[in-house]
């Protein structure tokens, strides 16, 4: 009667690892592409959290993808065909999160490419404020391959990228 101490079950320790991708159909960085999906496999249960503002596709798709958690796999269906010889690059952002805890992917960037070959070229910078010299964060940055003045005004742009809290953008695979 009394040699035992009550504690209430703590649960252990606060899970803060961030979800892996342990496998991938296709394969990051494979070429010749021609599939209708992308099915990520983690090494835990993984949920969408406000995918369709946190993903970013460059170059840009026509409409976003639709995804579908099934377990520990996110299934990303695409809704339009891909072009031809055509590098891909998606960023998952925050949009992909471990179950219990909501930890971010911790590699959310996936390339493939459609062609024989990944292009390699990429360009980054800063983003700064004009008046207070201040870097930006989570701001759109669009490349465009047409020179014309006014195009972001009239077409999307053909490669994106969003500013990280650092006003540090890349946009790679070019």
């Amino acid at each position: 009667v009394g040699c035992a101490q009550q504690y209430p079950i703590t649960g252990g320790e606060k899970d803060t690892t961030p979800p892996q991708i342990k496998e991938s159909s296709p394969l990051n960085y494979s070429t010749n592409f021609s599939g209708k999906s992308i099915t990520l496999s983690f090494d835990e249960y993984v949920q969408l959290k406000n995918m369709n503002a946190e993903f970013i596709s460059s170059p840009p798709l026509e409409e976003n993808p639709e995804f579908t958690e099934k377990g520990k796999s996110i299934v990303m269906e695409f809704n339009e065909e891909l072009k031809e010889n055509t590098t891909y690059n998606f960023n998952f952002g925050n949009g992909i999160v471990d179950f219990t805890e909501g930890n971010p992917l911790d590699s959310n960037l996936f390339v493939f490419s459609t062609g024989d070959a990944l292009d390699s070229l990429s360009v980054w910078g800063k983003v700064k404020d004009a008046y207070t010299n201040l870097r930006v964060a989570q701001v759109y940055i669009g490349l465009y391959e047409s020179m014309e003045d006014s195009v972001f005004t009239t077409s999307r742009p053909d490669f994106l990228s969003k500013t990280q809290s650092t006003g540090v953008f890349s946009i790679g695979f070019l």
